[in-house]
């Protein structure tokens, strides 16, 4: 028994082919966008590696660690930076040289960066020893480390 392709079924096939073809183009011209911009940003970041360290990973806590850093967000920053909205001194007279393509390369070069996370040391960690009442004593846990609440409803 032969198959019959009607005409519908020809041009569903054949608009779904395109269309894959046109999201595979669209989606290599993306790649080769997003990996000049991070070049580019690479390139543009050696003046911000004195204050937020080698990669984005600030050793120092008055600064931020930029590495993996939402774009929207560092793009956002610096342009409020610029325009004073944002205030710091050191910052404001930085962002004031940089374009909006400026801040889309560094910002794409910092969220591809692995940030350095650090373990936390034991002499880093500051329980609440201080009392604490709720109004439903299930609620709490007494642990070595102090009280702690939950917040979960209905618990």
């Amino acid at each position: 028994m032969p198959i019959i392709i009607t005409r519908t079924v020809k041009v569903v096939i054949f608009s779904f082919l395109l269309l894959s073809t046109i999201l595979l183009l669209i989606q290599k011209t993306y790649a080769k966008d997003i990996s000049k911009s991070i070049e580019n940003g690479q390139k543009k970041a050696a003046v911000c590696a004195a204050c937020h360290g080698v990669n984005g990973n600030s050793v120092n806590p008055e600064w931020p660690s930029l590495a993996n850093q939402s774009v929207k967000y560092m793009v956002e920053q610096l342009q409020h930076f610029k325009s004073g909205v944002r205030k710091n001194v050191l910052m404001s007279s930085q962002a004031i040289n940089l374009s909006t393509e400026d801040m889309i390369d560094l910002s794409n070069y910092y969220n591809h960066q692995k940030p350095n996370i650090k373990a936390a040391a034991a002499n880093d960690f500051q329980p609440d020893f201080r009392e604490k009442r709720t109004r439903c004593p299930r609620r709490q846990i007494e642990t070595k480390a102090g009280l702690w609440r939950w917040s979960l409803r209905g618990v």
